[in-house]
């Protein structure tokens, strides 16, 4: 009996650390949490776990009950990322929170062809981009601001104009002596 014991032990165990990593590695696990997280709504998120019960059920056949318990860790790994959104929403910009949506969108393109088998692209590998496009849009922000402000500076401007009255030095628009700059 002991051996019976020790056997659904092992099934158990299998079960459930096969059926987390296989439900938690996958990057639908991180992009609808981050999806939920940036308050971009749980739709990512209900479709993964439409998806995952099925699986688990084929699991849950030949694996046992660690596949259901699976559920447990899972659901602290997707907590965990929704958490970490919700955090990096209050200090990112708009434009970085769109650039982390617009790449996961293409990242979930990329499930799909794996799913569709049109292709087989390494979506886990290319996860890093979801750091890498925030970061690339705040460098890229900072440039233009800097560059921006270094351009009214040398026109005389303490900063750049906003509004209907900014004057639009750069352009060398207006009549040959140059008067009428700015008027639009």
């Amino acid at each position: 009996e002991a051996a019976g014991g020790s056997a659904g032990r092992a099934r158990f165990i299998e079960g459930f650390v096969d059926a987390s990593l296989i439900f938690s590695i996958g990057p639908m696990a991180i992009l609808g949490a981050l999806s939920d997280g940036l308050g971009r709504g749980i739709d990512q998120l209900a479709l993964k776990s439409t998806l995952d019960g099925f699986s688990s059920l084929a699991f849950a056949s030949t694996l046992g009950w660690g596949v259901a318990a699976s559920a447990l860790s899972v659901g602290a790994w997707q907590g965990l990322w929704t958490v970490v959104a919700v955090a990096a929403g209050a200090v990112l910009s708009a434009a970085q929170i769109a650039s982390i949506t617009a790449t996961g969108g293409i990242l979930l393109l990329g499930v799909g062809l794996r799913l569709l088998r049109i292709r087989e692209i390494p979506v886990a590998d290319l996860l890093p981009a979801l750091v890498v496009a925030p970061l690339a849009v705040g460098t890229i922000g900072m440039l233009v601001e800097r560059f921006a402000l270094r351009r009214a500076h040398r026109h005389g401007h303490a900063e750049p104009h906003r509004g209907s009255h900014a004057r639009d030095d750069d352009s060398g628009a207006g009549d040959a002596s140059g008067e009428l700059r700015g008027i639009r």
